[in-house]
């Protein structure tokens, strides 16, 4: 053991030299373990007992300290009990825990049945025996007691979940009915719209195509009637030239006859007076004659010449009247063909213009029906996500005003105990009940749990503590911690206020203690540690 600056009051003085190197290596232990070495902490106490090196740095710097934790030899055993638990649930997992719990519990069993007489082992077996039965008709019937009550939750839930999707079906059906009205409202409003346009429209087209139709036609008649009023013109000017021909030819034959009646006159007169000029009459006659039949062949040629050339022409203003009136015809037909692919191009496009509009309606439509289920999803996800964390919210308050671990309570037609932790998602306790209620754990809701006043320490009550004797100043249910002074009767300011949970406080019983002084009595270098399964998990 190494020396201590601690130098005893009595005079003696220690020989033992000082171990320098071995002071410094502990100190570094310890501060790598613990940062505030000035106050003695319910954590202190764990590091005190973590290893043989810290130990050894508190008897060699904090020499009094560790009187004081031998004067609570028994606390801080406890306490070494509970960190060496700890340890070994964390590297052996519970189970491992619980079945040393068990065969501590056997190998006790067996140890007070040693001791005790065949007859009252045979008695012991046998109320063994009972309490066990009734213990696990107790648990059975709990089980049984749990289970009814998880179906008749689950009944009402079932039920409610039922309701609710009921409702939701049914308000969903009422939507998505006054949707579809308003839909078909809007699709009849919108045909009725449209069949108006569109026969607004056909009626303009159709009086378009009628007064072009009238139009043509009229242009058709003044054309045919031009042409006619022009052939009947032409055909009345050949008429009058050919009459006026026939009336010139007419009186050219009248004059000739009249010629030849004045001559023959002349020559019967003559014929009587002049016979002797007869032959030369007769010769002059022949040649007039002969004249007069020549002019009269060439006058007719010439006739039939005109006559042949007039049908030429006729025949020729007749072929380009035809002619003109085939190309009027054609055009016609080529301009009534280009006003119907004009007019098929027309509806066409309307028609694609009206699918084009109705297709961008359905999409629009579709797309506000697909806005509306989205809005509504959000809405609904808004809804739930605000109700989750309503529902998170109270659990959380709950949580917070919740009572902690080992708070005395009463549970409602169960009796007295003690909390072992609260559920904060189902929002149940699970209390441990007292010996006489059967000692078992069982789950319970929150609002079957109330604190226990009666149990509860009073202000002022003398205490022990893992750090000593103290006055209970009061108790923070939530947190699960008593409020202690940790001097008693000191001056207000001098006390030390410490927060100690429930488990780690007893209520001080006066002892008297015996003291012996020993002379170069030497701290031993370990501090003993029993290790005991069934302790507490943990005092702080």
């Amino acid at each position: 053991m190494y020396s201590s600056y601690w130098k005893p009051s009595d005079g003696r003085e220690s020989n033992v030299l000082t171990d320098h190197q071995a002071l410094h290596r502990d100190e570094a232990t310890h501060k790598a373990m613990q940062s505030d070495e000035t106050e003695l902490r319910p954590l202190d106490l764990e590091t005190i007992m973590s290893s043989k090196a810290a130990v050894k740095f508190w008897y060699l710097h904090r020499p009094k300290t560790m009187a004081y934790v031998h004067k609570n030899a028994t606390k801080i055993q406890s306490l070494g009990r509970a960190f060496a638990v700890r340890q070994l649930r964390a590297r052996h997992g519970a189970e491992y825990m619980a079945e040393l719990a068990r065969q501590d519990q056997a190998r006790r069993d067996a140890d007070a049945l040693k001791e005790l007489s065949p007859e009252e082992r045979a008695d012991k077996e046998l109320n063994d025996a009972a309490y066990d039965a009734r213990v696990e008709e107790s648990r059975r019937l709990r089980r049984e007691q749990i289970e009814n009550e998880r179906l008749a939750e689950e009944a009402i839930r079932m039920k409610q979940a039922e309701a609710a999707s009921e409702r939701r079906r049914l308000e969903a059906e009422r939507q998505a009915a006054a949707l579809a009205a308003m839909e078909e409202t809007e699709r009849l409003t919108e045909e009725e719209r449209i069949r108006a346009a569109k026969e607004a429209e056909e009626e303009r087209l159709r009086q378009e195509e009628e007064k072009a139709r009238l139009e043509e036609l009229r242009l058709i008649e003044e054309e045919e009637r031009r042409v006619a009023e022009e052939a009947e013109a032409q055909r009345k000017a050949e008429e009058d030239c050919l009459a006026a021909e026939e009336a010139a030819r007419l009186a050219d034959e009248e004059a000739i006859r009249a010629e030849e009646e004045r001559l023959r006159k002349e020559e019967e007169e003559r014929l009587a007076e002049e016979e002797a000029i007869r032959a030369e009459e007769e010769r002059l006659r022949l040649e007039e004659e002969e004249r007069l039949h020549d002019e009269e062949d060439a006058r007719l040629a010439e006739e039939e010449r005109l006559r042949i050339e007039e049908e030429e022409r006729l025949a020729a203003e007749e072929a380009a009247r035809a002619a003109e009136q085939e190309e009027l015809r054609l055009a016609a037909v080529a301009h009534e063909e280009e006003e119907r692919l004009e007019r098929e191009a027309e509806e066409a496009r309307i028609r694609e213009e009206e699918e084009r509009r109705a297709q961008e309606k359905r999409e629009e439509h579709e797309r506000k029906l697909a806005e509306a289920a989205q809005a509504a999803k959000l809405a609904e996800e808004e809804a739930e996500r605000v109700r989750q964390e309503r529902i998170q919210q109270e659990k959380n308050e709950k949580y917070e005003q919740s009572l902690s671990k080992d708070v005395p309570v009463l549970v409602r037609k169960r009796g007295p105990g003690r909390v072992v932790s609260y559920d904060k998602e189902h929002e149940t306790y699970a209390v441990r009940m007292e010996n006489s209620m059967g000692g078992m754990q069982i789950t319970v809701p929150s609002d079957d749990v109330n604190l226990d006043d009666d149990r509860i320490l009073s202000p002022r009550t003398k205490v022990d503590t893992p750090f000593g004797t103290g006055e209970v100043v009061g108790l923070d249910p939530h947190v699960g911690c008593y409020a202690i002074n940790t001097e008693v009767n000191a001056p207000e300011n001098d006390q030390f206020l410490a927060f100690v949970q429930i488990g780690a406080v007893t209520v001080h019983q006066e002892e008297e203690e015996e003291r012996a002084i020993v002379e170069d009595a030497s701290l031993p270098s370990t501090l003993p540690v029993v290790v005991e399964p069934n302790t507490a998990d943990c005092l702080f």
